[in-house]
């Protein structure tokens, strides 16, 4: 007889309660953490069962909260071929309710008991490998079946959740021509705000800059005591943390990223098959990057290809540079660009494109540059070289002309004959 039983299971130095009945609401109970205290050592050493008439008044007995109501108590060790794996604890009301008969019936159900529970974590653990066998070898499918990044890591999230368990998950990719973004995220409230916010601020976490170099994995338990710990709009709920890095090279080219809204959550397995999916994620990026480079690589020569083939077959300048700048938007991104021609020490605009977005075009012909009131183009048509405005607002040599007030960025390229400035090709940006 019991009012309450509960079944302990060892999991390295703690134990934790897998089973309880006869407690109020069952659910807060499973799950609960515990030392291995006197009491339940003796039952481990002793060998069989431990009786106590009165619980209250034994030194040994833990009065963990909720358990002032406990007289009788019966607690004996799971064992199985010599191993403890676990005890089970009977609780009663009466005081001395528990005689021998109690404990050798105990005893018979814990030794049962024991086997059915090894026999269940080896049925566990064996669909546990068997469904990650799985995963990984659909991700193997998707990452090698489609060059979309965004969609393969999505798959991959979506993969992870069959073999751990999270609130949200996602991907940070580090650019190659720098800074970072969020492409793939599960589980978020609103996913496109909590993208855009990780992006711009996760660069400076010190965590992810600690495992850049480590290139070690990064388990943070309760993220409100971490000092370093960046809030992202969108992810508040979160406690627990794993990170993983994804490698290529020996370089860290972005991060897998876990969240619990549980404390203490994840667990050295758990970083195991973070790792495993990081692996598949790294030849992702690569692949894509890999296809990318070679996509551009080929509308760079087919946009070279048709300028040349348009102007060979056209006598007309303004037709030439119109078809010039609409073969360069196939392959740069540009909000407006143009042509000027240097006659003199003045630059005289022939043509433009993208313009009647943001100005009337007539006022484009009367558009003149005086090369020597502008150090900077002046310097760029003598030296033959590229020059770059990153920010017009900040640059004390530029000057606004009718064609200009949206710009913000700004490229200048000499077009040069023989060695010879002849004028400048123009592209601007309105950001």
């Amino acid at each position: 007889p019991y009012d309450c039983a509960s079944v302990f299971l060892q999991e390295e130095d703690s134990l934790r309660i897998v089973a309880a009945r006869g407690f109020p609401d069952p659910d807060k109970v499973i799950g609960g953490e515990f030392k291995v205290d006197e009491l339940l050592d003796s039952a481990k050493e002793a060998g069989h069962a431990i009786i106590l008439d009165d619980a209250q008044a034994d030194p040994r007995f833990s009065k963990w909260a909720g358990t002032n109501f406990v007289r009788g108590w019966l607690g004996v060790s799971l064992n199985v071929r010599g191993d403890t794996i676990g005890y089970l604890t009977l609780d009663n009301r009466e005081v001395s309710i528990y005689d021998q008969s109690h404990a050798s019936l105990a005893e018979s159900f814990a030794n049962q008991a024991a086997i059915a529970l090894v026999n269940a974590r080896l049925y566990k653990a064996e669909r546990t490998a068997r469904e990650q066998a799985e995963t990984l070898r659909e991700v193997a499918q998707g990452v090698s079946g489609s060059l979309e990044l965004n969609e393969v890591l999505r798959l991959i999230l979506e993969q992870l959740k069959r073999v751990l368990m999270f609130n949200a998950s996602s991907v940070l990719i580090y650019q190659e021509e720098g800074g970072a973004a969020l492409v793939a995220g599960i589980g978020y409230q609103d996913k496109h705000l909590t993208s855009r916010k990780a992006g711009e601020i996760l660069m400076d976490s010190p965590i992810l800059k600690q495992m850049s170099q480590t290139l070690e994995p990064i388990v943070i338990p309760d993220v409100r005591q971490h000092p370093d710990w960046i809030w992202v709009d969108g992810a508040d709920n979160v406690r627990s943390f794993l990170a993983v890095p994804i490698i290529s090279l020996g370089k860290m080219i972005g991060t897998l990223m876990v969240d619990s809204e549980l404390e203490d959550f994840y667990c050295p397995k758990d970083v195991q098959t973070a790792q495993s999916l990081a692996q598949h994620m790294a030849i992702a990026i690569q692949n894509a990057r890999l296809f990318a480079a070679e996509r551009a690589s080929r509308e760079r020569s087919d946009a070279l290809r048709e300028a040349s083939r348009i102007i060979s077959a056209s006598l007309s300048l303004e037709q030439v540079i119109d078809a010039v700048l609409e073969q360069l938007a196939r392959v740069m991104e540009y909000d407006s660009g143009n042509v000027m021609l240097l006659k003199g020490d003045f630059l005289y605009l022939e043509a433009g494109r993208g313009y009647e977005a943001f100005t009337d075009p007539s006022l484009l012909d009367e558009v003149v540059i005086d090369i020597n009131s502008h150090h900077s183009i002046r310097s760029t048509l003598e030296s033959g070289q590229p020059f770059m405005v990153v920010d017009s607002k900040e640059d004390p040599d530029w000057q606004n002309t009718a064609m200009s007030d949206h710009i913000r960025s700004w490229l200048g390229v000499p077009l040069r004959v023989r060695d010879k400035s002849i004028g400048l090709f123009n592209l601007d940006r309105v950001t």
